[in-house]
């Protein structure tokens, strides 16, 4: 970790609000910040906004996202199996969850398991609290999966991700051919790409 600035912090889905936050709270110390990487991170005013429950929830439920993150690697029907829990209790659903993935052949620990579950919960706690109560000029960066646009959002503010109402300085916007998964978890279709971006910003 550098002792001092200029510093450069990026931010993946609840990492871009934890990294807007480090920014913050280094700008109110006197610290130089030369860059911030949003990755597909939706800003808090689009989070909370009820036209984009889809979008916010596709990448801040919890459960949801494991599935979804598991099938991609996993022959996991995750439809199937979410429909199956509808009606479970968090317990019954990670027991669920563990004796699927089980039968797949993939060994799992129970604990690893809740453990990881936890997390995401309490990323998704922190995700909903979080309302900044600042505007920073600072240059950013964002890379933008090519989600496609509710009808009642604004096209220049959904291209943001709702960014614009928190930075003032510039936002270079890229959007890259991924879904909000895809773009982790195949890092090599797409890490080529991101980091020309960095380099060109």
């Amino acid at each position: 970790i550098k002792p001092e600035g200029p510093y450069q912090l990026a931010g993946y889905s609840f990492g871009g609000l934890l990294a807007f936050e480090i920014c913050k709270q280094l700008i109110d110390q006197g610290d130089v910040i030369e860059q911030l990487i949003l990755i597909d991170s939706l800003s808090p005013a689009l989070i909370h906004n009820d036209e984009l429950k889809g979008l916010s929830q596709q990448q801040n439920h919890g459960l949801k996202e494991l599935i979804n993150m598991l099938q991609k690697t996993l022959p996991i029907d995750a439809e199937k199996l979410l429909a199956s829990m509808a009606d479970q209790s968090d317990e019954e659903q990670l027991s669920q969850m563990i004796n699927v993935i089980q039968k797949t052949g993939i060994s799992v620990e129970e604990d690893d398991i809740q453990r990881y579950y936890q997390i995401f919960q309490n990323n998704v706690n922190a995700m909903q609290n979080y309302h900044p109560d600042a505007t920073l000029e600072i240059n950013t960066l964002l890379i933008k999966c090519n989600h496609e646009k509710p009808e009642n959002i604004d096209s220049s503010r959904f291209n943001t991700l709702g960014w614009d109402q928190y930075i003032s300085g510039k936002i270079n916007r890229h959007e890259v051919k991924a879904d909000h998964f895809n773009l982790i978890l195949n890092p090599k279709l797409h890490y080529e790409n991101m980091r020309l971006y960095v380099n060109s910003s």
